[in-house]
C-alpha cells in the first residue's frame, strides 16, 4: 500500500476512535447526571459500575489514537511524547469545536425561528391595534353625529327617537353601544401591550441571533485554524 495511502486509513482509524471517544464522553456526563442525583454515597453500584466502564472505555479509545499517531507511517519510527500530545490535543479540540458548533447551529436556527415568530405576531397585534382604533374613531363619530348634535341641538330629535325606538329604547342603545364601545378600547389596549412585548422580544432574540451567528462564524475560524495547525504539525512529524 502506498504510504499516503497509509496515512489516509490511518486518520480514518483517528477519526473513527474520535467519533467514539465524543459517543463515550456524552454517555459519561448522563452518568455523572444520574449519580449526582444519587450522590456518590446512595448511587446505586451498577450505576457507579457504569460509570467505571464508560471512564475505561474512554482510556482505551485515547491510548488507540496515541499509539496510532506515534506509529502512523507504520514504519517502525516512533514519534516523541510531546509530539502524539500535540496531535491529540488538537484532535481533541477540533472535535470540541465541532460539538460546539452542532450546539450552536441548533441554537441559530431556533432563534431564527423566534424571531420570524415575533415579527409575525408584532405585525398581527399591530394590525388588530390599528383596527381597534379606527372602530373607535368611527363609533365615536357616529356617537356624535346621531346622539349628542341631534340632542344637544335639538335638530331631528323627534326623527331619532323614532328611529331608536323601532329596534330599541335609547337607554338599552346607549347601555349596548357602550358595552361594544369599552370592548373595542380593551381590545386596542391589549393589542397595543401585546404589540410592544412583541417589539421587546423581537429586539432581544435578535441581539442573540446576531450573539450567536458571530460565534458560529468565529468557530468556523477557529476550527480552520485548528486543522491548518494540525496539517502542519502532520507535515512536520511525518515523512514526505
Amino acid at each position: 500500500m502506498p504510504e499516503q495511502d497509509k496515512q489516509l486509513t490511518a486518520d480514518e482509524d483517528i477519526e473513527h476512535w474520535q467519533h467514539l471517544l465524543v459517543e463515550h464522553k456524552r454517555y459519561l456526563r448522563i452518568v455523572e447526571k444520574q449519580l449526582a442525583g444519587h450522590g456518590k454515597l446512595g448511587a446505586p453500584p451498577e450505576l457507579l459500575r457504569k460509570e467505571e466502564i464508560v471512564r475505561d472505555e474512554i482510556n482505551d479509545v485515547t491510548q488507540r489514537i496515541r499509539r496510532r499517531i506515534k506509529h502512523m507511517n507504520d514504519d517502525g519510527l516512533l514519534y516523541s511524547d510531546e509530539e502524539v500530545d500535540n496531535v491529540v490535543e488538537h484532535l481533541f479540540q477540533i472535535h470540541a469545536i465541532e460539538l460546539q458548533l452542532d450546539s450552536l447551529i441548533a441554537t441559530r436556527e431556533e432563534y431564527k425561528r423566534l424571531v420570524k415568530a415575533s415579527k409575525k405576531n408584532k405585525s398581527r397585534y399591530a394590525s388588530n391595534a390599528i383596527a381597534g382604533l379606527l372602530f373607535i374613531v368611527v363609533s365615536l363619530a357616529i356617537l356624535l353625529i346621531f346622539i349628542f348634535i341631534p340632542i344637544v341641538t335639538g335638530v331631528g330629535v323627534n326623527i331619532y327617537l323614532m328611529e331608536i325606538r323601532t329596534m330599541l329604547t335609547p337607554l338599552a342603545f346607549i347601555l349596548s353601544f357602550a358595552v361594544v364601545f369599552i370592548g373595542t378600547i380593551i381590545f386596542f389596549v391589549r393589542n397595543i401591550v401585546y404589540a410592544k412585548q412583541e417589539s421587546e422580544s423581537l429586539k432581544q432574540n435578535s441581539l442573540i441571533l446576531d450573539d450567536v451567528i458571530h460565534h458560529v462564524a468565529r468557530c468556523y475560524e477557529k476550527e480552520s485554524e485548528m486543522k491548518a495547525d494540525l496539517a502542519r504539525i502532520y507535515k512536520g512529524i511525518i515523512p514526505e
